[in-house]
């Protein structure tokens, strides 16, 4: 035991945290140790620690774990007694899109008829996987090592968040090499993807040896080791948004890979049909498709339109940041949306109260109530007023939240600009005795202008919409009194 102390030679490493963080770690380990290890971070390579390489034996194997330079280390995990025996990593995915988008895609999809391509070989290894629809690529996570691709795993935009999908494949117990793909979202997305399969007689079944992945802006070169009978599998999809998500089988091993290619829609088809031959679109075509895309829910090719708007020097109105802003906001891209909102001013332009209105409609159901409220306040600064709709967002969501004390000062304010209660609010105004004694102090303030509120709302709503606000009005009144 003395004599192995002496021999060891202790070393450390010091981080300048937190400027410096941990972007990979490689290594080579024997049947029973990690015989060398290196720590690479994000400025550079911390020297080698344990065996160099000259004095490695040639059983002995090589690991790496690429971590990518986004701080996504997430902490080791391992086994030890007297030595090192395995070291392992734990890695974070983004949690949030706006560290990878400006303009994002986050309203829920829906699924369209896909066709679907591949795998290229029959085979019935591992469990069938499909993940159909999900065509929202982030980050692509491989892990393979000197025999194939061990198994892959997607990390999705959905419905505003970051999803990531299950693990198509097992954990390799032998050399393993982890990789990172990740994409610049929305902008850059899946073109197609190559690489090469075998029927392997060590495991006797089908394993994908390489597999590479295309964008529109390059290849992430092919990951895993060519098998030198290997059969070569691509597919291209080309540059019109067609990638629709992946499918496959896997077990120990990635066994197969296909993927699902989308039919481009009409609305597509149209604005690159105007762009390539003409007409080129005018103002008010693009205003159309942009509200289009909104509308069917192709998020990015609403915010294609709305960049070629700008490049082709088309002059933008309220109207179209109105558009893009309501579409932002129902696609639950708050972020995008406030910076768009605040952008409007420095360009001579006012905002008018269907801006406010898709805004703090948003805030309101994101619980950003302070906010909400606070374009409230403002509104009046763009030279514009609020209307019942504005008003009756916000009172809605501090009904909901009970907050009484704010629904008291909105209640007052809408008497004082003569607005009225929509019937949902309404009703649940009538529902709770407090905020009936609230309105019975109220009206007793100014029953002649709430009266005229209501009535002064016939055009604005229908016979049946008027009826149940004055029956409300009128089970209200008998109540109170």
């Amino acid at each position: 035991m003395v004599a192995a102390v002496a021999l060891m030679r202790p070393s450390s490493l010091r981080l300048n945290y937190p400027s410096e963080f941990l972007t990979g770690i490689n290594g080579y380990h024997s049947s029973r140790q990690i015989v060398s290890l290196t720590f690479i971070i994000n400025k550079g390579i911390y020297g080698q620690s344990g065996r160099l390489a000259g004095r490695l034996n040639h059983y002995d194997s090589s690991f790496e774990y690429n971590l990518g330079a986004d701080n996504t280390f997430g902490g080791f995990h391992g086994t030890a007694d007297i030595y090192l025996n395995s070291i392992g990593v734990y890695m974070k995915p983004m949690t949030t899109l706006s560290n990878v988008m400006n303009l994002a895609d986050l309203m829920a999809f829906q699924l369209l008829i896909m066709i679907k391509i591949g795998p290229p070989h029959f085979t019935t290894d591992g469990k069938a996987w499909d993940d159909g629809g999900r065509d929202k690529i982030v980050q692509i996570f491989i892990e393979h090592d000197q025999h194939s691709v061990i198994s892959l795993q997607f990390l999705y935009a959905e419905n505003g968040n970051l999803v990531s999908s299950d693990k198509h494949g097992g954990d390799s117990i032998s050399a393993p090499k982890f990789d990172v793909v990740k994409l610049n979202y929305p902008s850059e997305y899946l073109t197609g993807i190559s690489g090469s399969y075998y029927c392997s007689n060590a495991c006797s079944q089908w394993l994908i040896f390489t597999v590479a992945f295309s964008t529109n802006n390059r290849t992430y070169e092919p990951f895993g080791v060519p098998h030198k009978q290997g059969y070569a599998f691509e597919y291209q999809l080309g540059e019109d948004h067609p990638f629709g998500g992946f499918h496959g089988r896997a077990g120990e091993y990635l066994n197969a890979i296909g993927v699902y290619v989308k039919p481009i829609t009409i609305l597509d088809s149209l604005f690159h049909v105007m762009m390539c031959r003409g007409p080129k679109p005018h103002f008010v075509t693009y205003s159309v498709l942009l509200d289009g895309f909104f509308k069917n829910q192709e998020i990015v090719m609403a915010v294609e339109v709305f960049r070629s708007m700008e490049d082709h020097g088309i002059t933008l109105d309220v109207v179209v940041y109105g558009i893009l802003i309501n579409g932002m906001c129902k696609a639950r891209e708050i972020e995008d949306a406030r910076k768009v909102f605040r952008s409007i001013p420095a360009k001579g332009l006012k905002r008018n109260v269907k801006i406010y209105n898709a805004m703090i409609s948003r805030l309101c159901k994101e619980a950003l109530l302070d906010e909400a409220r606070e374009l409230l306040l403002q509104i009046g600064g763009d030279g514009c007023s609020p209307d019942d709709l504005t008003y009756n967002v916000v009172v809605r969501t501090f009904l909901k939240m009970g907050d009484k004390p704010k629904v008291r000062i909105l209640l007052q304010e809408m008497i004082n600009m003569n607005f009225s209660s929509d019937a949902s609010n309404m009703a649940m105004l009538i529902a709770d005795s407090d905020y009936l004694k609230m309105i019975k102090n109220l009206e007793s303030r100014d029953r002649k202008t709430n009266g005229s509120a209501i009535a002064g709302n016939v055009d604005a709503v229908s016979g049946a919409v008027l009826h149940l606000l004055l029956e409300y009005r009128r089970l209200l009144v008998l109540h109170i009194d």
